[in-house]
């Protein structure tokens, strides 16, 4: 209920219309904690319009900007390079910044691995055991 248009547009002006939440997350129930791809955003100077991810940690709202790079294919192995930019931390959690940061890189690092829709799963029915040929992964925070 906290991630809709209106919450995300209060931190970051920027941020695109979206009417649903994407499909690609990521939930670590046990910390309270789940991350959320949105998709394109970014100022109208963006050439590549940069596309919005939100972490929510025990009901607090963190916004950033998320690109993947890297190189290689899901055959010969993927090296994936997250770049997290504009990370906007609620004041509540400002002083654990770097654990913030960690759980990030957590999160990330598994939707890497992840394939929803390996071997006919769906949005509906995703494939929740299938793993990609993730070779190297690292996260870089500009």
């Amino acid at each position: 209920k906290i991630v809709n248009y209106e919450s995300i547009r209060k931190i970051s002006k920027w941020v695109h219309r979206f009417e649903r939440l994407s499909c690609m997350w990521t939930v670590d129930r046990d910390r309270n904690a789940y991350l959320i791809k949105l998709g394109g955003g970014g100022t109208p100077d963006d050439v590549g319009r940069l596309p919005y991810a939100v972490l929510i940690l025990n009901g607090q709202l963190v916004v950033f900007n998320l690109v993947r790079g890297g190189v290689g294919d899901d055959i010969g192995g993927l090296h994936v390079v997250e770049k997290v930019h504009e990370l906007v931390l609620p004041n509540r959690l400002e002083l654990s910044r770097e654990e913030v940061k960690q759980l990030l890189w957590e999160a990330l690092n598994e939707n890497a691995y992840a394939r929803p829709f390996a071997d006919g799963g769906t949005v509906a029915n995703p494939n929740t055991t299938a793993r990609g040929n993730v070779l190297s992964f690292n996260v870089e925070f500009n």
